[in-house]
């Protein structure tokens, strides 16, 4: 294994090489992060002697507190692993020592072929051995409780819980050779070595046919050899069969243990059994009385049939009756509260691969093959949400349900397939407590900060960030302290080379618009500063005054380099929040691009508004029947020409601005990179370039001491915006939010003058609506409102005096721009107005 590993676990990336040299004890924290968390020191360079009271049947896993003791008492240590329940590793021993050939794999071969087992799927393993080699501990899930014979066959041991330790990564103990120390390994599924720590519930499940066959009576292959007097014999068959005949140990041990051989060798036979153990107990000198040997006969094979129907899942070929779907993790069906209990229990054991839980919500980690984006045959990740009826595929493809039926003939029992009842899914369905499901922040398609500024960059689910990495690309490492050098290249390369080319209207525009491209990469750690969880960033309105500015391209700049999804807006309100909310759960990034705001549009939409000010919504989806929770950590941009914001959004967006100054913007030739969205789509090196850029500049700005600033933005998005000013002041941008005036609306610039000339003609009078609009002149004179006036004229039409009474309620105590402020107060049973000057 590489020392990648370390180096995203916050140890010092100088110490790593001689820690894990002079202490492999260190890498502790590697394996209790990925789940294994039977910890032991083992004495430097050697393979045994470990803490008392931590092995064994009877023995305790230890607490991260004690593995920081031991860390400190040791010294040097190895690193072994307890095993815990439902998990074993498969010890084949195949070299040559003090000049003797072990051949475990070769016997683990022949008893797989002798008793027809199916192929052992390819998993995670681990050797201090030739890479190629068969010599290894092969790791697979079992069933919890099962328990397997500690040595099926000569050079196999079988590492389970209560029984042995298994040497790991990065131990160093004595080769072969006088003088030679070998480190140990860990390799993937492929053959290649891992470059990080295997969890144990990413091992694949034992075929239950193997499952069945290491539980079961010995299995040691057939081999002469000459077995011990006295009558402690354990060996296999030929073993126990080559006892001389004289021999006191052919008692009734010895008898049950070649029974149960041949009861499991024959046992479709009954005859062959019968005739076979005959054969065997007449070779003794004192053969057994027949009442004694039919008696163990008979105890033996019913035992074993019995066993072989009601613990047997198999590949091999059964009756429909009895046919099992599949091997998966087994539940016998009992009454209704055993079964919800048990399918609870076997979700949190990991029983279905690629569920995760967010706001106490399973859903499905899945390959979408359906982006039009990719190219033909690739996928990338997304998430499903558990209805019924996928809940009830994913219980049928990975979990056996069963029932022991007693058979009327024979009286044997019988393990028959049975499916549960959907009123029990559709209960543990509404569970809303997982302890044992990984928790799901969210899926990221490029490397970002985690909470603690440390860098997510490994492929998978992080369970210290809660996200799921699926990179889109290979991206290089980023630098834990970047150089001077190193800054100044990926400033260059984002500031001016990738946003450059952009025709801002200030320097506050393009101070924004290097906010927003960056942010995707530091968001997780500004959430950990602010240590408020899942919080809503403001929007970004990119608007110009005309068509081919690049309002789009910059927006996409996200998009194309760190995932994301861009809609056209839709100004049909209904269809608007459709589109938001199943954006934000069917999320392939960091951004929602709301593109091509018809010109001069006011958007007012009030889903988008609260989700905006709600890091944890409530939505339902479309053709969803209830409400679900969702993680709203997406950037929202607006784009359109003149786009204008109502009142409760205008607080929520910061803009950013782009003036060409030129007749035919789309003729302009100003990026360095040339088109922007070939530079990034063609070539991902582009991207995996764009976001290590990022990365740099944030990860210099941590190690500087990530100093905050004051911009004009701040109130409820002050956690993003106060240290994302510090960011940009660090690197030297200035004007980041000058521009930024919430109360510079599109409903403002009616209100404004509306209120003003009021406030002119009646100073704090209060009228009635009625009044009001009878004031108004529509006909050319003069009427001191100078065009400003903005109610319903006709006082005599009751709905218009409503409409007008509406207008007025909803503006009542907002403070405007000019200090002024619309009050209301009954009188006499009606609605009274009237406009008064604030001290601010």
């Amino acid at each position: 294994m590489t020392n990648t590993t370390i180096e995203t676990r916050d140890l010092d990336r100088a110490q790593v090489a001689p820690d894990l040299a002079l202490n492999p004890f260190r890498a502790h924290e590697l394996y209790r992060v990925a789940g294994w968390l039977g910890t032991l020191p083992i004495p430097y360079k050697e393979k045994k002697f470990p803490p008392s009271g931590f092995t064994g049947e009877t023995g305790k896993f230890p607490t991260d507190a004690q593995c920081a003791a031991w860390l400190d008492e040791y010294k040097a240590a190895n690193i072994a692993l307890r095993v815990p329940e439902g998990l074993v590793g498969i010890d084949i021993d195949q070299y040559v020592k003090d000049g003797k050939q072990k051949r475990g794999a070769d016997n683990l071969r022949a008893m797989a072929e002798r008793e027809g087992l199916s192929p052992l799927p390819a998993t995670w393993s681990s050797t201090r051995r030739d890479p190629d080699g068969p010599a290894r501990i092969r790791w697979f899930r079992i069933p919890k409780g099962i328990k397997f014979d500690g040595q099926p066959v000569e050079d196999v041991e079988i590492v389970q819980h209560g029984h042995r330790y298994a040497m790991v990564w990065p131990s160093v103990v004595a080769g072969d050779e006088p003088g030679e120390w070998t480190q140990y390994a860990w390799y993937d599924p492929e053959g290649a070595e891992a470059t990080h720590v295997p969890p144990p519930d990413g091992m694949p499940w034992l075929p239950a046919d193997w499952v069945e066959a290491l539980r079961e009576v010995d299995h040691r292959p057939s081999q002469a050899s000459t077995p011990t007097s006295g009558g402690k014999v354990t060996g296999g068959l030929a073993e126990l069969l080559a006892l001389a005949a004289d021999d006191p140990g052919r008692n009734n041990a010895w008898l049950t243990k070649v029974a149960g051989h041949l009861a499991r060798l024959h046992e479709d036979d009954r005859g062959t059994y019968d005739a076979r153990l005959g054969e065997a107990d007449q070779a003794s000198d004192r053969p057994h009385s027949l009442t004694a040997f039919r008696k163990t006969a008979d105890s033996v094979w019913k035992t074993h049939q019995k066993n072989r129907e009601t613990r047997k899942v198999t590949s091999k070929a059964e009756s429909p009756e009895t046919a099992n779907p599949g091997w998966g993790y087994p539940i016998q069906l009992k009454d209704g509260a055993s079964n919800i209990r048990n399918l609870r229990a076997a979700l949190n054991d990991g029983a279905i691969p690629d569920v995760y839980v967010q706001n106490g919500q399973l859903v499905k980690l899945y390959d979408d093959f359906g982006n039009v984006e990719l190219p033909q045959g690739e996928s990338q990740k997304a998430l499903a949400p558990f209805t019924n009826d996928a809940f009830g595929n994913e219980v049928a493809d990975h979990i056996f349900f069963y029932q022991e039926v007693k058979d009327e003939d024979s009286g044997e029992y019988k393990m028959r397939p049975k499916q549960p009842r959907q009123e029990t899914l559709r209960t543990v369905l509404g569970n809303r407590s997982w302890p044992g499901v990984p928790p799901l922040r969210g899926i990221t398609r490029v490397p970002i900060l985690r909470t603690d500024g440390t860098i997510l960059n490994e492929a998978g689910y992080d369970s210290a960030s809660g996200m799921y990495l699926d990179p889109m690309c290979e991206f290089d490492q980023v630098p834990e302290r970047p150089t001077r050098d190193e800054v100044d290249y990926a400033f260059d390369f984002i500031y001016n080379k990738v946003l450059g080319g952009f025709p801002y209207a200030s320097q506050a525009d393009r101070a924004n618009a290097f906010a927003y491209a960056t942010h995707a990469a530091g968001r997780r750690f500004l959430e950990g500063v602010s240590d408020g969880g899942v919080q809503p960033t403001p929007g970004a309105n990119i608007t110009a005054g005309s068509q081919g500015t690049g309002k789009s391209y910059l927006a996409n700049v996200v998009r194309w380099t760190s995932g994301g999804i861009m809609t056209d807006y839709r100004p049909d309100e209904t269809e608007l929040s459709k589109t938001i909310v199943s954006s934000l759960f069917n999320k392939y990034g960091s951004v929602v691009i709301l593109d091509n705001v018809p010109d001069g549009y006011m958007v007012k939409n009030t889903t988008l508004a609260n989700f905006l000010t709600n890091g944890l919504p409530d939505a339902r989806l479309l053709g969803a029947t209830k409400n679900i929770r969702m993680i709203n950590d997406m950037f929202w941009v607006l784009t359109g020409n003149g786009t204008r914001l109502s009142d409760d959004n205008r607080r929520r967006f910061f803009d950013i601005r782009l003036d060409a100054k030129v007749a035919n913007p789309a003729m302009r030739d100003n990026f360095v990179l040339g088109d922007l969205e070939s530079f990034f789509k063609r070539n991902r090196r582009n991207r995996a370039k764009y976001v290590w850029c990022c990365l740099v500049l944030w990860r210099a700005w941590i190690v500087a001491g990530a100093d905050e600033a004051t911009p004009a933005m701040r109130g409820s998005y002050g956690w993003w915006s106060r240290p994302t000013a510090g960011f940009l002041e660090f690197l030297g941008i200035e004007g980041f939010m000058d521009n930024y005036d919430p109360g510079a609306s599109a409903e403002a610039d009616h209100w404004v003058p509306f209120l003003s000339a009021w406030f002119a003609k009646y100073s704090t009078k209060r009228l009635k609506v009625g009044q009001l609009m009878k004031d108004h002149i529509d006909n050319g004179e003069r009427d001191g409102w100078d065009g400003s006036f903005m109610l319903p004229i006709n006082a005599n039409d009751y709905q218009d005096v409503r409409k007008a009474g509406d207008i007025l309620s909803g503006k009542i105590d907002k403070v405007w721009s000019n200090g002024l402020v619309l009050k209301s107060a009954k009188r006499s049973g009606s609605n009274t107005y009237w406009v008064e000057k604030t001290e601010s």
